[in-house]
């Protein structure tokens, strides 16, 4: 369950274990799809998708790491979707970033899992190892909210929560003012 990491989840495997690597970024998607061999084709499935496509109480463990980068909803998501999809006996290993608040994720982590410890700390992570996740819910649904270009909605935890991203409002002002957007068309985002 991570952003770019799932080829290291996909070489730490023990041998012969079933490994599902959820990568919620299409370049690194596609990047562990072309290295996929033959040989772990068995064992390995690669998925493309969102925190919000976890199978709730399948896994025996997982591995994530939250991109802190992209705000707290979007940790907030990650820290849920790992707790529901472990089984009750089922343990985390969460990767945090020093510089990016891990002080304060370590604490999230600690209210999704009936138990939570610190394993290491190295050139700016920390390491933590959970067992026990409390039940979840389901994530929000999708906020709307308005922008100069209309109604939108987005789920919280998907780069904004209940606005438009700074880099979405720049891209469309920019094809505005270009006429590169017209009524009727299908644009890929």
């Amino acid at each position: 369950l991570t952003q770019t990491h799932g080829w290291i989840a996909r070489r730490a495997a023990p041998p012969a274990s079933a490994v599902d690597v959820l990568l919620t970024s299409a370049l690194s998607h596609e990047a562990a799809r072309r290295d996929h061999t033959h040989a772990e084709a068995d064992l390995v499935t690669l998925q493309l998708g969102s925190v919000r496509t976890v199978t709730p109480g399948a896994y025996d463990t997982v591995w994530a790491a939250p991109p802190a980068d992209r705000g707290n909803a979007v940790v907030a998501a990650h820290l849920h979707a790992a707790a529901a999809a472990l089984r009750p006996s089922g343990e985390a290993w969460v990767l945090l970033e020093e510089a990016r608040g891990a002080k304060r994720y370590e604490r999230w982590v600690r209210e999704h899992f009936r138990y939570a410890e610190v394993v290491g700390k190295r050139a700016g992570f920390r390491m933590l190892r959970a067992e026990g996740p409390h039940p979840v819910g389901p994530l929000e649904p999708p906020q709307a909210f308005d922008t100069p270009w209309g109604a939108m909605q987005a789920y919280p935890g998907a780069w904004s929560a209940g606005k438009l991203d700074p880099g979405a409002a720049f891209l469309l002002e920019v094809l505005s003012e270009a006429e590169a957007l017209h009524h009727g068309q299908r644009v890929w985002d």
